[in-house]
C-alpha cells in the first residue's frame, strides 16, 4: 500500500449553515464523523484536520492551523495543498497520495474509504467518490489524488480532467446515503435520520 495522508478541511464559518462543521449531530460535531471515519479506515499514514478555530483536545489527528487567506470560500484542494506544503518541508518525505475528506459528508462509511484507498496501489492518478445516480459527477465525499499532482496544479478541475482524459482516474461509486453533503438546514435533518438509522444516539 502506498503512503497516503488524509486532509479534512474544517473551517469554522460557513455561508448557508452557520458554524456548520461544529454543529452537534447525534452527540458529536459534524467534523468528527470525517475524522472518526479516517481513523477507522486504518489506511492513512497521518490525518490532518485543517481548521481556523477547532480546539478539540481529543483529536486523533494533527491539527493544521489554517491561515486567514484560506478561511473564506476557497476550494478544499487549495487547503490540502497548503497542508502538504506546511507539513512536509523536505520533498523526500512527501507522501505519494493525499486524500481530501469532506467534513460535510458524515454518512460516509470508513469501509468505503478503506476500499477506495486500495485503488491507490493501482496505476491511476485519482480516485473520486461519486453517487451513480449523479451520472458520473463527483459527489465530493472524498478525492484521492497523487500528491505531486496536487502540488503542481493550477486548477484542481484540470488535474481531474487530465487524469480522466488519460484514463488514469477511477470513479468510485458510493451509496446515495453516503453521498449526502450537508449544505443547508434540511440536509442536517436528513443526515441525522440516516445516522440514527445506523444506531447513532
Amino acid at each position: 500500500m502506498p503512503r497516503i495522508i488524509a486532509v479534512i478541511p474544517a473551517k469554522t464559518q460557513s455561508n448557508r449553515v452557520q458554524n456548520k462543521n461544529l454543529r452537534d449531530l447525534c452527540g458529536k460535531p459534524l467534523y468528527r464523523y470525517a475524522l472518526d471515519n479516517c481513523v477507522a479506515a486504518n489506511v492513512f499514514e497521518k490525518i490532518y484536520l485543517s481548521s481556523d478555530g477547532i480546539l478539540d483536545t481529543d483529536l486523533k489527528a494533527t491539527l493544521h492551523n489554517r491561515q486567514m487567506p484560506l478561511c473564506g470560500d476557497v476550494p478544499a484542494s487549495e487547503v490540502a495543498r497548503e497542508v502538504v506544503r506546511d507539513m512536509y518541508a523536505d520533498v523526500l518525505t512527501i507522501p505519494e497520495w493525499t486524500c481530501l475528506v469532506q467534513p460535510t459528508s458524515p454518512c460516509l462509511r470508513s469501509s468505503t474509504l478503506a476500499a477506495a484507498a486500495g485503488l491507490c496501489a493501482e496505476d491511476v492518478d485519482a480516485v473520486i467518490a461519486h453517487a451513480p445516480e449523479a451520472l458520473g459527477a463527483p459527489c465530493g465525499a472524498f478525492y484521492f489524488v497523487r500528491t505531486y499532482m496536487l502540488l503542481h496544479m493550477v486548477c484542481f478541475a484540470d488535474v481531474l480532467r487530465n487524469a480522466e482524459t488519460a484514463g488514469r482516474m477511477v470513479w468510485y461509486p458510493i451509496a446515495s446515503s453516503e453521498a449526502v453533503d450537508v449544505d443547508c438546514h434540511w440536509h442536517l435533518d436528513l443526515v441525522e435520520m440516516i445516522l440514527r438509522g445506523r444506531g447513532h444516539a
